[in-house]
């Protein structure tokens, strides 16, 4: 689906609201130019307040891709990015929200914990015309 859009996307300027080495190379794998411009966003919203964890995906993901278009705006001298990608990915086990591992101990624990589990993976994806402005 994405695919034979490639043409066109080569053409425009497509900020990537994430340092994810693996991000970057999926989407620098279709052939396209990409933009590394890591959010600042605080990835703190409280999960409480959300009916699910898809739900606290969108949220945080919108405020990525609403920090990075402020900042693509201003590094680019006032050119505005064409298309901006923002991601969060929510790992839940047991209804429990899994964030990112604090140092290399606790990813060791998380994943041992994940062993032989099923597990949900939550996802959003923002683009730049899909993103309120702020």
């Amino acid at each position: 689906m994405l695919i034979q859009h490639v043409p066109l996307l080569c053409t425009k300027r497509i900020v990537l609201a994430s340092a994810s080495p693996r991000r970057s190379e999926l989407l620098r794998g279709l052939g396209l130019k990409v933009e590394v411009l890591p959010s600042t966003f605080e990835e703190n919203l409280d999960k409480s307040g959300f009916a699910n964890p898809g739900e606290y995906a969108t949220e945080t993901a919108m405020h990525k891709a609403i920090d990075v278009s402020q900042q693509a705006a201003k590094a680019s001298f006032g050119r505005r990015a064409d298309l901006i990608i923002a991601a969060d990915t929510v790992v839940e086990l047991h209804s429990q929200v899994l964030e990112k591992p604090f140092d290399k101990d606790d990813a060791y624990r998380m994943l041992s914990s994940l062993s032989g589990e099923i597990l949900s993976f939550n996802m959003c994806f923002f683009h730049k015309i899909s993103c309120p402005e702020n």
